[in-house]
């Protein structure tokens, strides 16, 4: 079965395309910063690079939708400048862990 990992999955668009995705009969694992009751549920925080390097050495996913966002919730162009910078790092440790399972993976081979 396909091992599938979902970024902020306790929240709107993650909360959805783990239920769907689910649905399809996928093994479906979510982190978000919220706890949750949910038995494939992960605590980490995306924007620190420890944190999502420890998360793929202990599950093997083999496919990862990074899902978090920032939208709408605040007006103000200050405030939005301000939390796309802050997603920058998100996007960048799920680069990061990619190039470096590619290069794990190829050295194996």
């Amino acid at each position: 079965m396909t091992k599938i990992l979902v970024t902020d999955g306790l929240e709107f668009i993650g909360s959805n395309l783990v239920k769907e995705l689910r649905n399809r009969g996928y093994d479906v694992w979510l982190c978000d910063l919220r706890h949750s009751e949910d038995p494939k549920s992960i605590r980490y925080n995306v924007s620190v690079f420890r944190q999502v390097e420890r998360l793929f050495e202990k599950h093997d996913f083999e496919y990862v939708y990074h899902a978090v966002t920032e939208y709408g919730r605040w007006k103000g162009k200050y405030i939005n400048i301000v939390k796309k910078i802050n997603d920058i790092p998100n996007v960048k440790n799920f680069l990061n862990m990619a190039f470096l399972v590619i290069d794990y993976t190829y050295m194996k081979n």
